[in-house]
């Protein structure tokens, strides 16, 4: 028996204990592979379905209905669950006879994450780019450069970092690698750190990982479930690069002095393995940013599987199969034990219902006696200005008859609000409150 809570009622125990019968319990998420039905029954009686179906439809010309379904799955069940059937799917499962290689290690091994190797063309999943572009400066395209197309905003010149004259010559690398800007420009007040602060970057990432398809849950305040994934690490390989003439750092110093067409050369020579070694620092830097890119967006998602995860511990305390299944394995339903856990699991939930039943007794008493305090309460004002109203009426024919004011009956004073007043029984107990109700 599988470990579904509805299958082992504490009557059920008992009566399997008392006429010796012993229920073991699969443990959790195993039956595809230990249950008989799941393993062999089910897939005959499918087989066997279909083929009673295609039976009557080709014999009636017509859908099997309602009023015909007892007929022919009565006979599917007939040909499926036959005596062989039966005793394969003990044997399949290794039951009987008892055979306990049947199940292998490969079959109970958890799924394995795949993930990618690839180098930097291959594209980085959308909030690993989204993280990438809050983190990174923009590569300005000629556009972006346009006076009329692009305004920067006011900046002070004190704010205006200092860049070199000289534009290196563009390496032949990956298009996302950062560009240099030239001088002049009016992009230089953007790259200010008074505008790429953690907290603005934090922002602009917020954004850009919402307005993605696949990392919107990730700031966002859903509810988090299995469907909410996000895509395996790319591993990323720096691209095949010119390496530079590593020789030329430790070359020893000439005897004499070059001419100058030498060191035109070795000018040349130096130029073009700074640029080389400027492509590679460039494409590693680019491998490191993605990777830390990827632990970031890792990071996030860990932090919301954890807040899921702690929602589901608090719920923990109600889920009968951590209470009658700790530590996933398989358990003996009818052991006496296990039969006492499952009837005191069952006397606390109807405990806990009567609980609930006479609190909200107790809450809609209390509402009708707050009402009747209330209505007694209205009735006794009206009932005092009465009586006020008759004084003030003897008062006047007294005075009239010449009593003297000192001789005047005393004024009526207003009665103290009730606490409590007597309810009739008899009538029916409201269900509940709408401010009062609980959950469980």
């Amino acid at each position: 028996m599988d470990g579904h809570s509805s299958h082992y009622t504490p009557e059920l125990l008992k009566y399997a204990r008392d006429n010796n019968i012993i229920i073991l319990g699969y443990p959790p998420h195993c039956t595809h592979a230990l249950q008989g039905l799941d393993v062999v029954c089910f897939a005959r009686m499918k087989e066997a379905w279909k083929e009673e179906i295609r039976k009557f439809e080709d014999l009636h010309r017509s859908k099997v209905t309602k009023g015909d379904f007892t007929e022919v799955f009565g006979n599917a069940f007939l040909k499926a669950f036959t005596v062989p059937t039966v005793l394969a799917a003990f044997e399949k499962t290794g039951i009987h006879p008892y055979n306990p290689d049947v199940i292998t290690p490969r079959m109970m091994k958890a799924s394995e994450p795949s993930s990618l190797i690839g180098s930097l063309p291959i594209p980085m999943p959308s909030p690993v780019r989204a993280v990438m572009a809050a983190f990174n400066a923009r590569s300005y395209t000629a556009a972006d450069l346009d006076p009329d197309n692009f305004r920067a905003p006011p900046v002070s010149p004190a704010m205006r970092p200092q860049l070199s004259v000289t534009e290196p010559t563009t390496p032949t690398t990956p298009s996302r690698i950062p560009q240099p800007i030239a001088s002049g420009s009016v992009l230089p007040a953007l790259l200010s750190s008074s505008y790429y602060t953690p907290s603005s970057r934090m922002r602009v990432m917020t954004s850009a990982l919402a307005s993605t398809a696949s990392g919107s849950f990730l700031v966002g305040n859903p509810r988090i479930t299995s469907a909410n994934t996000i895509a395996s690490p790319v591993y990323g390989q720096p691209v095949v690069l010119p390496e530079p003439d590593w020789s030329l750092i430790h070359k020893p110093p000439a005897a004499r002095s070059p001419s100058k067409a030498e060191l035109k050369a070795l000018n040349t020579k130096l130029t073009l393995s700074l640029e080389q070694s400027h492509a590679q620092i460039l494409a590693r830097n680019s491998v490191i940013e993605g990777s830390n890119a990827q632990l970031a967006v890792q990071s996030i998602y860990n932090s919301r599987l954890n807040e899921a995860l702690n929602t589901k511990e608090h719920k923990k305390v109600t889920d009968r199969t951590q209470l009658l299944f700790p530590g996933g394995g398989p358990r003996v339903l009818t052991d006496p034990m296990f039969i006492q856990k499952v009837s005191d699991d069952k006397a606390a939930r109807l405990a806990k219902v009567t609980a609930r039943a006479e609190g909200v007794k107790k809450r809609s008493r209390a509402k009708r006696m707050k009402a009747a305090i209330e209505k007694v309460w209205e009735q006794m004002g009206v009932d005092h200005k009465a009586a006020i109203t008759a004084y003030d009426a003897q008062c006047v024919v007294l005075l009239a008859r010449g009593v003297a004011k000192n001789q005047l009956p005393k004024k009526p004073k207003k009665a103290i609000k009730p606490k409590e007043v007597e309810l009739s029984e008899s009538k029916p107990e409201l269900e509940g409150s709408d401010e009062d109700d609980e959950d469980e």
